[in-house]
């Protein structure tokens, strides 16, 4: 993920990581880390925050 600014992240991968899903939470983390770690802005919907409330 180089030459980006900005990533859009669907609600999926995110709650993969919430959830620590066996088949996706580790690759997940990975994505989340590299994303923040060189410091990317990070963006997703109105209905992901909503979805990951009601977790």
């Amino acid at each position: 993920m180089t030459g980006y600014r900005k990533v859009f992240l669907d609600t999926a991968p995110i709650i993969y990581f919430l959830d620590n899903d066996v088949n996706f939470g580790e690759k997940a983390k990975s994505i989340l880390e590299e994303i923040l770690g060189n410091g990317k802005g990070l963006a997703t919907s109105v209905i992901t925050c909503m979805e990951g409330v009601s977790l």
